[in-house]
């Protein structure tokens, strides 16, 4: 056999508010405690006597009161913050992805243009004709 109670925590710990036989009766009873806003902390514990031990064990098994709130409250801001934080990372990201992406064409466009027949023609031509001027003014100008 089960016993409920419905405990609040008061400055010598947790206190028992009633003693229920039916956990639907105690968890009536909690939920209307919490309504009231009396308790700063609540909770619904369940005891029962173990027959092969022979002790009487417990288990909390739900949690009221504004403290309860609180923490709720709290732990909503903080997803809040986390989802926001999430999507500026996504956002970070695709845009660090898109700014990288038109670096890779540019370098893409730069290395096809650098090895274009034609300008490796002009850069032919231009290491030639460098070769001949310079031998021009070393047969002409230095030496009259």
């Amino acid at each position: 056999m089960a016993s409920y109670e419905v405990q609040s925590k008061g400055r010598q710990g947790w206190q028992i508010v009633e003693v229920f036989d039916s956990y639907d009766h105690a968890y009536q009873c909690l939920t209307r405690a919490d309504r009231s806003g009396q308790y700063r902390e609540l909770r619904l514990r369940k005891e029962y006597l173990d027959i092969r031990t022979g002790q009487v064990r417990g288990a909390t098994i739900s949690r009221a009161g504004q403290k309860e709130h609180e923490m709720a409250a709290r732990e909503e801001k903080r997803l809040e913050k986390e989802a926001v934080h999430q999507q500026i990372e996504k956002r970070l990201h695709k845009k660090l992805l898109a700014t990288w992406s038109k670096r890779e064409a540019l370098a893409r466009e730069r290395l096809r243009l650098q090895t274009h027949p034609l300008y490796i023609a002009f850069l032919t031509s231009i290491l030639f004709f460098s070769g001949l001027a310079a031998m021009y003014y070393f047969d002409f100008v230095l030496i009259p």
